[in-house]
């Protein structure tokens, strides 16, 4: 940062500004590897594609760093946030971007979004995901307060793979609370299903 003053959203818009500089086909030719790289997470040949693109294009050194970095971050914050091409063009135009320029980036957010969208939630399944459920059913025989004799509840424990290995979650849930999970679950496995399809 050039100043401790400057927020974090200042120094973006700045950097993001600087992508006004750029011609159309450069912009896109940008914004198609760093979108790549969003969705292959694992940087597989950026480096060198990046080489490619400084090359051809004449640009190089701090400038291109600060346009790469600006982007991954100000594209990564879409990706949280599940924005569509409109938004983009909208969060853009609010970083200081012109229309010509927020409409190119909006348009290669189009063409990428599905696949954007696929890598997160295969990231978010991975990152969590279920290995084995235990479940009782129980019925309160007794207690301090009358009105929860007679009434069921249900033990659950999930076991769930996170990336330092599996881990137990508990939980007790009255009947009601359980088929509120079970319809959680249900729309969850429903919308899983259609992005996969």
């Amino acid at each position: 940062m050039s100043s401790e003053s400057e927020t974090v959203d200042e120094v973006l818009a700045r950097d993001l500004g600087s992508l006004q500089q750029l011609s159309e086909a450069q912009l896109e030719g940008l914004m198609q590897l760093v979108i790549g790289f969003l969705i292959d997470s694992k940087g597989s040949g950026f480096q060198e594609k990046l080489g490619v693109y400084s090359e051809t294009h004449g640009l190089g050194g701090s400038a291109l760093k600060s346009m790469v970095r600006a982007s991954l971050l100000f594209l990564q914050r879409g990706v949280r946030a599940g924005w569509v091409a409109g938004q983009v063009a909208s969060a853009c135009v609010g970083m200081g971007l012109n229309e010509e320029c927020a409409g190119t980036i909006s348009r290669c957010w189009a063409q990428q979004s599905s696949n954007l969208t696929s890598t997160l939630l295969s990231k978010i399944v991975s990152a969590n995901q279920l290995m084995d459920v235990d479940w009782s059913f129980g019925v309160t025989a007794a207690s301090d307060d009358s009105d929860q004799v007679g009434k069921t509840f249900l033990q659950m424990r999930l076991t769930v793979e996170q990336g330092s290995g599996p881990r137990d979650l508990h939980m007790e849930l009255s009947l009601e609370q359980f088929y509120h999970f079970m319809a959680q679950m249900e729309k969850a496995k429903a919308y899983l299903d259609f992005v996969a399809a």
